[in-house]
């Protein structure tokens, strides 16, 4: 997994995800999703891809679990999860995340 910040971008840096994240990839898929308090995205399964997936984090608080080893992760975050690596969500149970995640094909 490699984490970057929404914050630490520049004016001007141009799109943020070509170059600095992906280089010769697209886009394929995606969606938002809406956590509620401690739900854990594909719970009790293995869960990885073939692509690369990226999460951005728009808002709350979560745990990133990849290969079962904790991960903070806070708004305006972004995570890319590559190819391979077993990864799942688990929501604060205070601030539960917003999350927005992609498929980099």
């Amino acid at each position: 997994m490699k984490k970057y910040s929404l914050f630490e971008l520049k004016s001007g840096q141009g799109h943020f995800l070509s170059g600095l994240i992906f280089e010769g990839k697209r886009f394929g898929r995606g969606g938002l999703h809406f956590f509620k308090p401690n739900e854990e995205s594909h719970a009790g399964e293995t869960h990885t891809h073939e692509d690369d997936e990226v999460f951005i984090n728009l808002q709350g608080k979560a745990t990133l679990l990849i290969n079962g080893k904790p991960h903070p992760f806070e708004m305006g975050e972004i995570a890319v999860i590559e190819a391979g690596e077993e990864h799942h969500i688990v929501a604060d149970a205070r601030d539960p995340i917003l999350n927005l995640w992609l498929h980099a094909e």
